[in-house]
């Protein structure tokens, strides 16, 4: 993959039929910048990794077929890092923040990434978000949404952001 690291295993099991199909793809720990960087992140300043894996099971005698009968799970998890871009407020669901950096020209600070994890369950083809949270500096973003293999179609995805709770010492 040009920004990242992957590695595969996929198991055609074509004693019966409609094959038995075995996923198991993994992102090794790869730098947010450089997997990031066509998506308007700025690869200087930007710290951080992500590591992911699919794991999913499916029949059918092709890709389609098998993906759109999956059963497994999806999941990509950010320790830690910071994320430089231009518009850094955006990614914190911070519309009037982001207006008001805009006007001041103070959009190149970086969003501190305390962690993240993307995770999707799949059944029967379909995938629900369980969970996307990150925690940032600022905001726990919290996401909902999915995805079909069946249609390769998704749903409208959906996010909320609250302000991070800094335990106060008394």
């Amino acid at each position: 993959m040009a920004r990242g690291n992957v590695a595969s295993d996929v198991v055609f099991d074509t004693r019966a039929r409609p094959s038995a199909v075995r996923y198991d793809i993994r992102l090794t720990p790869t730098p947010l910048g450089r997997l990031l960087k066509g998506y308007g992140v700025a690869e200087a300043g930007t710290t951080g990794t992500i590591h992911g894996r699919i794991r999913l099971d499916g029949r059918g005698d092709t890709i389609h077929d098998s993906l759109s009968t999956a059963r497994g799970r999806i999941a990509f998890v950010i320790p830690q890092g910071d994320l430089t871009t231009g518009n850094a407020q955006l990614s914190e669901l911070d519309i009037g923040t982001f207006v008001q950096k805009m006007f001041e020209d103070k959009l190149k600070e970086p969003v501190r990434i305390n962690c993240g994890l993307v995770g999707f369950t799949v059944r029967g083809g379909v995938a629900a978000a369980d969970p996307i949270l990150i925690d940032t500096s600022k905001n726990v973003i919290l996401g909902r949404g999915g995805f079909s293999f069946r249609t390769e179609g998704g749903s409208r995805p959906s996010a909320s952001a609250a302000p991070s709770r800094i335990p106060s010492s008394t």
